[in-house]
Formats: structure tokens, sequence, C-alpha cells
């Protein structure tokens, strides 16, 4: 009996012709350009473009220049012009993936950015803040990142997200080996660009001034709780 059920149900299905989306019925609806052909040619309802002149596909590190922010103090950047580094900065970074007006390697991107970041030993980046969204991956070395009154201890396989606006510091805690981070950065929404708007030093007078006054915490803010909590956090919907 389970055979013979198995069997009628078996030829039910083969009876029946696969359901497919008129070009209305898609999601976006009808795309003139493609006709949604790929399906019959390639296996695929979504469009196959093909390669894009002008846009890479793949680089290497060691390829990429090296920056230090031209808005920090010399102490801390060095004394490369503009966003140059120099041997003497404390840290730079590099940028792989991002706009084209800011990154120069074909990777592009226009809400998104990658790259690596390399702090030396015993190097303190103070506290700083901005309006992109970034996660920090660990690749190498130890420390401390501080944000607000917290402390999180780092190693390599860590991952730490800062939210729009929020202030945080870097340690690097070793006294011989480097620490380096890969970093990304994005907007959500309909937020526009704001990775001109880079990691902007919060009470520079305090906590920028020389390497042995750098801030690497703030007094406590106030707690947000609640739909409040989703303060600056675009594109977010609070907990119903």
């Amino acid at each position: 009996m389970k055979q013979l059920i198995a069997a009628l149900i078996t030829g039910i299905f083969l009876a029946v012709p696969i359901l497919s989306f008129a070009d209305s019925d898609r999601p976006g609806g009808d795309d003139s350009k493609h006709k949604w052909t790929n399906r019959e040619k390639f296996g695929t309802e979504l469009p196959i473009p093909g390669y894009r002149e002008g846009m890479a596909d793949m680089v290497s590190e060691g390829e990429l220049k090296k920056y230090a922010t031209s808005k920090y103090p010399s102490w801390y950047r060095g004394t490369g012009k503009g966003s140059a580094y120099k041997e003497d900065s404390l840290y730079h970074y590099k940028i792989a993936v991002g706009p084209p007006s800011w990154a120069s390697t074909g990777l592009e991107a226009n809400h998104f950015s990658m790259g690596t970041m390399t702090f030396k030993p015993g190097t303190v980046y103070p506290v700083h803040n901005h309006p992109a969204w970034e996660v920090y991956y660990i690749l190498e070395g130890q420390g401390i990142i501080r944000k607000y009154d917290k402390e999180y201890k780092i190693r390599p396989g860590d991952y730490f997200m800062n939210r729009p606006y929020d202030v945080h510091s870097i340690i690097n805690t070793s006294d011989d080996k480097p620490l380096r981070v890969m970093w990304t950065w994005w907007t959500e929404g309909g937020e526009g660009l704001v990775f001109y708007k880079g990691g902007v030093p919060v009470m520079p007078d305090k906590c920028w001034k020389d390497r042995e006054s750098a801030c690497t915490s703030m007094e406590p803010p106030r707690n947000l709780k609640g739909t409040d909590r989703y303060e600056f956090m675009r594109n977010l919907e609070p907990e119903k």
C-alpha cells in the first residue's frame, strides 16, 4: 500500500507542470533589458552581465599604499605630507575596497569599504568616532578596545563592531609586536556616503595633545535603552 501511495504522489508531481512567474509577477517587475532569458541559457533567472571593463577582481595587500590621517597630530600620524605615511607614524591604514574617489584599486563599492590597519608596539589610538558603521577583525597581535567606559581584550579571530558615532579607542598592549586588524566600513539605507568623514578626535584638547596624555576612555555616557538605543542607527527598526 505504501508503495502504491508513493507511486501515485510521484505521478501527480510529474504530471503537474513546473510553475513559473510571469515577468510582471517577478520581484522588481519586468526587466525589458534582459527579458529573463538567462533561465533558458544558463539555468538562472538573474542577469549575467559579463566582465566589467576597468574594474579589478583582486588585489594583494602588499600592493596597497599606506596612509596616515592628515587631521591627526604629528606625534601620532607622523610627519608625512597630507595623508602620506612616513616611518615615524605610529600606525598606518590601507584601503582595498571602497568608492572610486577613495580607493584606487579598482575594487569599487559605493556604500562599503574595506582594508587593514596596523599599530606599532605600544601604540594608543585615542578616543574618536565616525558616522560609518565599522567592524574590526583581528588578524595579528593583541590589544584592548575601549568603547565608552567598557574594555574589551582582543586577539586574532575576534570581531568587534562600532555602530555610528560610538566613541572608541585602541591600545596595542604588546611591547614588541604590531597589532593588525581588518576593518570594514559601510552605510545603511539612504544615508549616503559618509566615508569622507573619518575617525574624528573626541576631546582633542585633552586626549590628542601628546603621547603621554592620549585618552583611552571617556566618562560613561547615558545608557540608551528601549527605542532610544536605535538613535543614529539608520535603517533599523526598533523591536516591537
